[in-house]
Parts: C-alpha cells; structure tokens; sequence
C-alpha cells in the first residue's frame, strides 16, 4: 500500500509540473505604423497600415482601427472590412515576411484635421510566440473640396425611397411630387379610420388615425389625382397604400415600402399588383402561386403576409431561417471560440491540465475506494466461511448423539396394504397368536425394550435438554409411537 501512494504521489506531482512546462511562452516585440495622409473633401485617399518585427517571420495580424466617421468614410480595403467608424484588419504570413501591410480607402467627407488610432490587437510570430506592438496612430488632414452629387445624400435618405419631402414642401414618393391636402370627401376615407388632426412640415393638416393604434393615413394630391398614403412617424416617409379584407371587419394595408422586411436569400423580389396598383413582393421559387408582401394590420404593427393568387387569401407569414443563415451564426460562433483560444492559449493549456488532473485525481479516489470495498468483503466472506466451518463441524455430533440407539421400523397405520399382503397374513394367522412361546417371547420383549428405550431417552434429555429441545420433541413423538404400536397387542 505504501508503493502504491508512494507512485500516486508521483504521478500527482508530474501532473502538477505540466501546466509550466505547457504555459512557457516567449513575447516579441514589433511596430504597428500608419501613414499620415493629405487630401481634400470628396477625393478618396488611402492609409497604410505595417506590423512589422525585428526581422522574425511574422503570422498573425488582428488589429481594430478607429475613425470619425463625420469626415471620412471607409469604402474598401486590402485585408480590411469596416463601416461606421471602425475598421478590422486581418492578415497572416507565409513564413518569410518580416511584415504585414493593409491598406484602406476612404472618401474625405469633411474639412478639416482627424485621427485614426488602434484600439484593440493581436499579433504573433510566426512561431506563434506572441508579438508586443509598439503602436502608433495616423493623423490625417482635409483641406476645401465638394462633395459629389451622389454624396451629399445619407444612407436613411436612400432608404426611404418611397418618399422624400423637398425643400418647397413638395413630397416626392415613387418618383411623383406630391403635396398635402386638407381636402377630402369621409367616402374616401379607409374602413376603420377616422379624421384627426397632425402637424406635419410646421403646420397642422388633416389626416385619418386608426380608432385602435397609431397608423396614420396622409392625403397626397399631384395636382390632378389624389390618395392616401401611410405615413411613418419614425423616419417622416410616405407609402402607397391598399386596404385589404383578410376577415369579417378585419383588414390590413398593403404597403409599397420595403423598410423593414427581412426575409431568408431564396425569396426573390418580384412585384404584386392589386387594383392597378404595384407593391414589391418576395416569392420562394420552390412555391408556386404564392408571395409575399409586406402590410400592416388592424393593430398597427408591421409585418409580412403571404398572398395565395389563386384562392386570392392572405395569410400572417413568419419567415423560417435558412441554413445559410444558421450555418453563418455557427460560424461566427466557432470562429469566436477559436478567436478566443489563439488569443488566450496559455489560460486554455493551464485550464486543460487541470480539467486532467482533476479526471486523474478522480480516478485514482475512485479506484482506491473500490479497492478498500472489495478488501473488507473479502474479509466478511472469509469470516463467514470459517463460521460455517465451525457450525458444520458441531452438527454431525449432535445428530449422533440425539439418535436413538435402536432404530426401529416406523410402519405407516394409514396404509392398509402394509397389514393386508400375503407375508403378514402367513406369518400372523390365529394359530401364531395363541401360541404359548409367542406370547411369552413378546412379553419378554416388550418389558426388556421398554426399560432400555427409557433409560436411553432418559440420558439423552438430561444431555440435551437446554439445546435441542426441538429434537427432544421429536424424539419422544417417535417413542411414543413405538409403544402405541407395542399396546396393539
């Protein structure tokens, strides 16, 4: 038992030394660099980014570079991906570069003086030691310049191509110019709604609000027709509209909008028309005659519907997620976890030994405690097999002495066979019993064996009166029978 916990120890010990053989790392050092460029609004310029070493090969390079995006932004990069003020690079080596280099474009949207800076990285040699930087940052400078046309636009306006309010009031929707109107007939106005008063463009004009909910119908003129358009509060667009019956008093609104659809990349744009009226529309090719459109319920939340062309029913429709799009959320989730292990390799090695010390200590307790149980059955086994020994050893004298020392034939009374076969009909017939000598030998017999059997019986209850009582019970059963069947004479 002492070797054994004598090489437990050992064992422990070396499980113990691993983990500082494992986490040994050696750092490097190296320069993270910018260039500082000049340009001027509405030209594009380029920054240069080097991770550079001490003439070591160099592998990896993660690096998150910061900007302002109110004067610069990022259209495209080598090893470079970003939008809204942040950029990530992303580069590794072969084996013989000493150096990483990214570039990355951008288009000056304002005048005047800005910084990029890095605000997070990771870098390694190509031996995967870890790569300290020195960093630095890019200062650049904006002088005077226009911008393009095509720029003085945001992105929101872009969006919300359904409708544009212009300078001189005009709203603009679908290509069309259009102005508020304050003059409508209640025929005109949508099941459901009724009439309420908005400020709109810093005026109050008349419009129709959902009794239940906070959908607001505007009423556009161009000058020659006129209808009502949904208006969204949030972004201050307007939308072509179409009231729909999809139940008993329950109807929706078609929209001419795409804001705020989302749908899986096998559902293809198409076009629905209803009432000579054109609405964008999604449809799955795998599913013939029916689309999908998006609408907005009596509720007024948003959301899409699938059409049925053929029975002409609309349907609440939930989008199912795609495997491409599970498939993208899995890895974005391993390359997280990967992500993380190269960056903390050394808390992930020192985090593996122990998980293992851990299953070798639980094994080895285990092990000795199944071994300390099969020891002490042993033992009990052991134990009692000397009891049984012991026991079996007295039984034998007992039962010589409980026997009596004249056995006798134990005849069944009940069995009427044994007093009717020929034997006893020839030995017993009525001259044998009047027989003089019989009698006398019988009584002989019957006096002699009676006091032997009591004396014998008499010792036996002496002996084993306190121990075998039962025996003794059984005994004098058995005599008492001997001399009843004596007392049939």
């Amino acid at each position: 038992m002492k070797v054994i916990k004598r090489f437990l120890g050992i064992v422990f010990a070396v499980c113990l030394l691993i983990p500082c053989f494992s986490a040994t790392s050696h750092a490097a050092d190296g320069v993270l660099s910018f260039s500082d460029p000049t340009t001027a609004v509405g030209e594009t310029f380029e920054v240069r980014v080097r991770i550079q070493t001490n003439g070591q090969p160099i592998g990896d390079g993660f690096a998150t570079i910061s900007y302002d995006p109110a004067f610069a932004r990022f259209i495209s990069g080598n090893d470079a991906t970003g939008a809204d003020g942040t950029v990530e690079l992303q580069g590794t080596g072969n084996g013989t570069q000493t150096e990483l280099l990214y570039t990355m474009q951008f288009m000056a949207l304002q005048e005047g003086s800005t910084t990029m800076q890095v605000t997070n990285y990771t870098s390694y040699l190509y031996s995967n030691e870890t790569l300290n930087l020195s960093l630095g940052s890019s200062t650049i400078t904006i002088g005077p310049g226009t911008l393009p046309p095509e720029e003085s636009n945001t992105e929101t306006s872009a969006e919300t191509e359904p409708a544009q309010t212009t300078g001189n009031g005009n709203i603009e929707v679908n290509g069309v110019n259009y102005s508020i109107s304050d003059d409508f007939s209640d025929a005109l106005i949508p099941i459901g709604y009724e009439r309420a008063e908005m400020q709109l463009d810093g005026a109050n004009h008349k419009v129709v609000k959902k009794e239940l909910g906070e959908t607001v119908l505007v009423y556009l003129n161009n000058g020659t027709d006129g209808d009502f358009f949904y208006y969204n509060s949030d972004d201050g667009s307007y939308s072509g509209i179409e009231q729909v019956e999809i139940a008993r008093d329950n109807y929706i609104l078609l929209l001419q909008s795409k804001s705020g659809v989302s749908l899986p990349e096998e559902y293809q744009e198409t076009t629905f028309e209803l009432n000579g009226k054109q609405f964008p529309a999604w449809q799955d090719p795998s599913q013939v005659g029916f689309c999908v459109v998006n609408a907005i319920d009596s509720h007024g939340q948003q959301g899409t519907y699938q059409v049925d062309s053929q029975d002409k029913t609309y349907q609440r429709f939930v989008a199912p997620v795609s495997n491409t799009q599970e498939l993208d959320k899995l890895g974005g989730n391993l390359e997280k976890i990967f992500n993380w292990l190269h960056d903390n390799i050394e808390k992930a090695l020192i985090g593996f030994w122990i998980f293992i010390v851990i299953v070798i200590l639980t094994i080895i307790i285990l092990a000795s405690k199944l071994h300390n149980r099969n020891r002490e059955l042993d033992d009990l086994y052991e134990e009692y097999e000397k009891k049984a020994a012991v026991k079996s050893k007295k039984q034998p004298e007992v039962s010589k002495k409980a026997k009596p020392k004249k056995d006798m034939e134990i005849l069944d009374l009940n069995d009427e066979d044994d007093f009717k076969t020929d034997h006893y009909d020839d030995e017993f017939n009525d001259d044998d019993i009047e027989d003089d000598d019989f009698e006398d030998d019988f009584d002989d017999l019957d006096a002699e064996d009676d006091l032997n059997d009591y004396d014998s019986y008499e010792d036996y209850d002496n002996d084993y009166e306190v121990n075998l009582d039962s025996d003794d019970s059984a005994d004098e059963k058995e005599q008492d029978f001997d001399l009843d069947f004596i007392d049939l004479d």
